[in-house]
């Protein structure tokens, strides 16, 4: 329902709907908005234009819910024509809230699975923070608080990767609510304190005194009315911020605490100050807590006309809120319903992600054996061609072999030719050298010996020089054989005398 005509939401919900979205006033943004929305047609043609619808949304979320939903789908519309993705998960959050706040339940978790989906296929981190923050709102919305604590728990971490303090406060104001509404009051205190804690340092005035009147109703749940005063108390002398239903909130707060205390004309008045400002307000719910608490105040005092006019003032209003209570609990049913589509969607989708994902494997697989297989072709290429050079190279490499044989096997033959030669000379020049130095010795011996007259000595000396002559002569001639075996036979024709050469070959024997 629209917050500006029936204020009959219990402060469990107020206080979320507050939280779900930072506000700006209506009135001060339009003074700040440029002229081209006055010519706003419906049809945006660029991302700035559909930003804007977006913004619009924002705007009239409270105040004029169906413009804000008729501004979110225009935004919707021409961000997915224009795959703007960024400001489609924007419009799918900004429509899910409004249906919230409007309390179309399941509408609202439609679009709130919308934008989850498609903020984590982008991973647009903001968008899903608020996605998953609107989906605890919802089960909060209908009493399911131990399902809503997770939701908020992950929208917490989100905006802590995100260092967004202002939506890291009201994270931690949702978690402790609803530890406060399961009565375990140190988580509810832990987190309600945390919230507070960096509201002040945010400087969020609204969220320190929604703090504030929080932290006092946990502390009245738990029977500490002393603190559950003074928390109320500051929360109606905090300066920073003033809302009129929080400060009726924490006028009622104060009276039923006076009221255990005992204290009935003190909590009659407080009480009194909250039925005036919720009636004014037109917030069922506190109105009737404010009548109940003025009813048993008056009972108290035995003033029974005045507890009676005012206990059927809150039964009234709980006739009123009983039927909100059905008509949650029709919703609950349709939300339900919803959530099967969903997960039975989700099913569906995850088994064609499977099929695809498999399909895709298949295809990997088959382009993977199908590269294997031209490599291994390709390499079987490569290597036959390698094979068939190695052979030509091998073909190449034993005929140059089998000429090497060859010209080694001739080399072979002429060295044993070679060899035989030196063999046969050196016989030769044992013989030559041996019979002419033996002759000379033996004359030798026989001059030392005194065995010839000057005679004989003189023809012996002139045979020692045609010896000698001749040795020589045979020296000469076998160094130039020597010669010729290294640097190879060089021809040279010339005239010779035939009998000297004979003569003198004839004179070694």
């Amino acid at each position: 329902m629209p917050l500006n005509t029936t204020r009959n939401y219990s402060p469990l919900l107020l206080c979320l709907i507050i939280l779900s979205v930072p506000l700006i006033s209506v009135t001060g943004y339009c003074h700040t908005l440029p002229e081209s929305v006055k010519e706003f047609n419906r049809t945006p043609q660029d991302s700035f234009q559909v930003s804007l619808s977006n913004k619009l949304a924002e705007q009239y979320m409270y105040n004029d819910p169906d413009s804000s939903i008729l501004f979110g789908k225009v935004a919707l519309q021409a961000a997915k024509k224009h795959s703007i993705n960024r400001e489609t998960a924007r419009a799918y959050n900004n429509i899910a809230k409004t249906y919230y706040v409007s309390g179309s339940y399941f509408e609202s978790l439609s679009y709130s699975d919308s934008a989850l989906a498609l903020s984590k296929e982008h991973d647009f981190r903001s968008e899903l923070a608020i996605a998953i923050n609107t989906r605890g709102l919802i089960y909060l919305g209908q009493n399911r608080l131990t399902e809503a604590i997770p939701e908020f728990s992950r929208a917490l971490l989100l905006n802590a990767q995100l260092k967004d303090s202002a939506r890291i406060a009201a994270n931690y104001f949702n978690i402790g609510l609803a530890y406060d509404e399961l009565s375990r009051p140190t988580a509810a205190f832990s987190n309600l304190k945390k919230a507070l804690h960096i509201a002040k340092q945010c400087k969020d005035g609204h969220l320190i005194q929604m703090s504030l009147n929080r932290i006092g109703e946990a502390y009245y749940h738990t029977k500490n009315y002393n603190q559950a005063l003074f928390y109320f108390n500051s929360a109606l002398g905090f300066t920073g911020y003033q809302d009129n239903w929080e400060k009726g909130f924490a006028y009622s707060g104060i009276a039923q605490t006076l009221y255990e205390m005992k204290r009935y004309e003190e909590a009659l008045e407080n009480a009194t100050r909250s039925f005036a400002l919720m009636k004014k307000l037109n917030a069922a719910w506190d109105t009737e807590r404010a009548a109940s608490i003025l009813s048993k105040c008056y009972a108290a005092i035995q003033n029974y006309k005045e507890a009676y006019k005012y206990q059927t003032i809150a039964r009234a209003y709980g006739d009123s809120i009983l039927n909100e209570k059905k008509e949650q609990e029709i919703n609950y049913l349709h939300l339900q319903e919803k959530k099967a589509e969903n997960m039975e969607l989700m099913r569906e989708n995850g088994q064609s992600r499977q099929v695809i994902k498999n399909n895709r494997i298949v295809i990997s697989l088959s382009v993977l054996f199908s590269l294997l297989l031209i490599a291994a072709l390709d390499l079987l290429r490569r290597n036959i061609r390698r094979k068939n050079n190695l052979n030509r190279q091998l073909k190449q490499s034993n005929d140059e072999i089998g000429q090497q044989k060859e010209k080694i096997q001739e080399q072979r033959e002429e060295l044993i030719a070679i060899n035989n030669t030196k063999d046969r000379v050196l016989s030769v020049i044992g013989h030559d050298l041996r019979s002419p130095f033996a002759s000379i010795r033996y004359a030798l011996d026989m001059i030392r010996n005194g065995e010839l007259d000057e005679h004989d000595q003189d023809m012996l000396f002139k045979d020692f020089h045609q010896q000698i002559s001749l040795v020589s002569e045979l020296i000469d001639n076998l160094l130039a054989w020597a010669s010729s075996q290294q640097n190879g036979l060089q021809v040279k024709y010339g005239t010779i005398n035939l009998p000297e050469i004979t003569e003198k070959a004839l004179s070694l024997y």
